[in-house]
């Protein structure tokens, strides 16, 4: 049974990252520039602007927060705390970061898009910490949209999305070094465009599509396992969270339709229980 969490008060809402050692689910409204929180065991949601686009945030392993804006990276120690600067991703100001992950090494990978949301100029990239100092490494070219990033179970396969090609992409991984191999189609989804994503505990992928209203769950070989249906038809993007990871929680945004803004669901924060279990998310080592 799909729930909805909060009222449909967001617009562009994206990036839910649970963190199992506080039980708290965090995420981003976009377009407002805000962070957003949410205490698990009251439902309590609370927020602070951050400034504007905020793409992404994520986790790291001395428990600060990694926030994705424009085409910078930034850390807080606290939600309400001071941003300080990490990284320079993009320089062009017609480019900005979107979704992010951490691979099980540490390692924090984002991608950009145009602001515009045209053209393929875009890009994957890697950041690591060497002893005093990050390495940022430019992995994937030619990208669109940069959206939902995961992986097998095994850490061999690292799982893309570029919205605009309509597609979930396998990429061959090595933990080790970080290094891309391979790339090949796993999912077309045409004429679906796909968003966010997150791999639970059989490596199954669930599938944020906007145009549907839905998330989908495929198997490790791209066949089609099941879907679950939102009251709001732009869904961005899931999260596995709860204590015992088995609550799937999905954002969503406002339509964007002529006449009144919005819609009464579009906007809200969801949460459904699949029957399945997620991952402990990956954490950033700063």
């Amino acid at each position: 049974m799909v729930e909805p969490i909060t009222e449909p008060e967001f617009d562009l809402a994206e990036s839910p990252v649970w963190d199992d050692r506080i039980d708290r689910l965090y995420w981003v409204d976009i377009n407002r520039g805000d962070l957003i929180w949410l205490d698990w065991g009251t439902n309590a949601v609370q927020r602070r602007h951050a400034g504007s686009p905020l793409a992404s945030v994520r986790l790291a392993i001395d428990g600060r927060l990694v926030l994705g804006r424009g085409g910078k990276l930034y850390t807080t120690a606290e939600p309400r705390r001071r941003l300080q600067f990490v990284a320079q991703i993009d320089h062009e100001r017609s480019r900005r970061l979107n979704d992010s992950a951490c691979d099980a090494a540490g390692r924090l990978w984002t991608g950009t898009m145009r602001r515009d949301a045209t053209g393929f100029d875009g890009a994957l990239y890697r950041l690591e910490r060497f002893g005093d100092t990050y390495a940022l490494h430019r992995s994937i070219e030619g990208i669109g949209i940069s959206n939902g990033i995961g992986w097998n179970k095994g850490d061999t396969v690292m799982y893309f999305i570029d919205t605009p090609t309509h597609r979930v992409d396998a990429i061959d991984f090595d933990l080790g070094s970080g290094k891309l191999g391979r790339r090949r189609p796993l999912i077309d989804m045409t004429p679906a465009r796909p968003d966010g994503m997150a791999v639970d505990g059989d490596g199954y992928l669930w599938v944020a599509v906007p145009s549907h209203g839905e998330v989908r769950r495929y198997s490790t070989a791209g066949h089609l396992d099941g879907v679950v249906t939102f009251p709001a038809r732009r869904v961005t993007s899931c999260c596995f969270g709860g204590p015992q990871l088995d609550e799937l929680y999905v954002t969503s945004a406002r339509e964007q339709l002529p006449g009144p803004r919005g819609t009464p669901a579009g906007g809200a924060l969801y949460r459904c229980r699949p029957g399945v279990r997620g991952l402990t998310t990956s954490r950033f080592r700063l």
